[in-house]
């Protein structure tokens, strides 16, 4: 597993998310992971990026062998 960080800048307006930090097993499997814990594309949010080409991912390191898949941190800009 590796530590990912997610960033978009689709959808950024009031009450989004910008960004989250995610353990996954690759890039692709990071991008299907939104900052709220759901898969992406599996229900319609308002709060991040509208497609996964908007998602730009960056791997940070190897996740420590404890973590699970899924969000670690994220920053949501309130309205």
């Amino acid at each position: 597993m590796k530590i990912y960080l997610l960033e978009q800048i689709e959808n950024n307006d009031y009450e989004t998310y910008d960004s989250c930090i995610v353990c996954a097993e690759s890039v692709e499997d990071a991008k299907c992971i939104t900052p709220q814990g759901n898969e992406f594309g599996k229900y319609t949010s308002s709060f991040w990026a509208f497609t996964k080409k908007g998602i730009t991912c960056t791997e940070l390191g190897t996740a420590n062998k404890n973590l699970k898949r899924g969000v670690l941190n994220a920053s949501f800009n309130a309205g």
